[in-house]
């Protein structure tokens, strides 16, 4: 890629030029984290949404490599994960990277118009390029249908896919082969929309773990999650001050320690009109239970947030953090307009 001009933060990753949201694919792998995005690499606004990709080894320096999957006639390249094929599945071959995406066929000409479909596309060059397989994966719902979520859960022996379906309605499916996905449970979320999310959190200072169903603006449903259902145990809640600001967060797949680590969108622009859009900083999550509240409204569970040792490290060298300050506050009221503040 060409070397970016103009003005670029230090602390985020954008694109060297042209409009970025929703993180995609998120896989770490042979100490590589792949960070692909939606992309137009054609212009500073939403158009003709391709998959753009970045890597980076520390959280902290990004290259951007080339874009890997573009429109067809199935429709846009929208939003999706990935997974490393580390069981060896038969139908892919051994340790290429997986790739779901949603093909957007509910944009295409009134006449080949249809549901999105969620499809499939591998790695095996490390995640440089992708190749479509021509596999749509599971039988579409609804018309949006979209932003697959996949992830292998170890106790009921299959992989699960989250899916948002429409309104406030997800999916979860099951595969014991990612051929074909079935519907295990349908979930109505209150205020829930786009970008689902499921990972298992620890809970600080306990041997406890709790499962987080995420939502597209930071809302998060603490529970439980046994390979078929989500039971929710409390409210809504909020991750962020702003609930516009971040957006679509996504977890990475595989990470080293097999903590949870994601990052969001940030619809952000410059001056100089290079770009639109960046990618927050990274974020380790884990929960912190306090009982506050009474009957329904009890809440049990607040999110923590912290940097990833990656980047706090980084940071201290240049003298941003001092030892202990890793911790990122919220007001949560609200009134933060989505600006982040570390423990001191």
């Amino acid at each position: 890629m060409e070397e970016k001009k103009g003005i670029y933060p230090k602390a985020h990753f954008a694109p060297g030029y042209g409009w970025m949201n929703d993180p995609n694919g998120l896989i770490y792998h042979d100490g590589r984290y792949e960070l692909y995005f939606q992309y137009n690499p054609g212009g500073i606004e939403w158009d003709q949404i391709a998959w753009g990709h970045a890597h980076s080894r520390d959280l902290v320096h990004w290259t951007q490599e080339e874009s890997v999957l573009f429109a067809d006639e199935t429709g846009p390249m929208f939003s999706g994960c990935g997974i490393v094929n580390d069981r060896g599945l038969p139908g892919y071959p051994k340790d290429a990277l997986v790739f779901f995406y949603t093909a957007a066929s509910a944009l295409l000409p009134e006449k080949e118009r249809c549901y999105n479909k969620i499809m499939t596309a591998i790695s095996t060059d490390g995640g440089r390029t992708l190749q479509k397989t021509g596999k749509c994966v599971l039988q579409s719902l609804a018309l949006e249908n979209r932003d697959p979520k996949v992830f292998y859960h170890e106790e009921s022996r299959a992989y699960i896919l989250v899916l948002y379906l429409d309104g406030h309605d997800f999916g979860i499916f099951r595969s014991e082969d990612l051929e074909e996905f079935q519907l295990s449970d349908r979930i109505a979320l209150e205020g829930g929309f786009e970008c689902p999310d499921l990972f298992r959190l620890p809970v600080e200072g306990s041997k406890e773990e709790k499962w987080g169903f995420w939502a597209g603006d930071g809302s998060y449903y603490a529970g439980n999650f046994d390979g078929y259902h989500f039971v929710q145990e409390q409210s809504r809640q909020y991750a962020y001050g702003a609930r516009a600001l971040p957006y679509a967060a996504q977890s990475w797949s595989g990470t080293p320690k097999g903590q949870v680590l994601n990052v969001a969108w940030l619809n952000s622009g410059t001056v100089d009109q290079q770009y639109t859009g960046v990618v927050s900083l990274p974020r380790q999550l884990s929960l912190v239970k306090r009982e506050e509240g009474e009957g329904n409204d009890k809440v049990l569970w607040h999110l923590k947030q912290t940097l990833p040792h990656e980047i706090a490290q980084a940071f201290r060298k240049k003298g941003v953090l001092s030892p202990e300050n890793t911790q990122i506050l919220v007001a949560e009221n609200g009134e933060g307009a989505g600006m982040l503040r570390f423990l001191t």
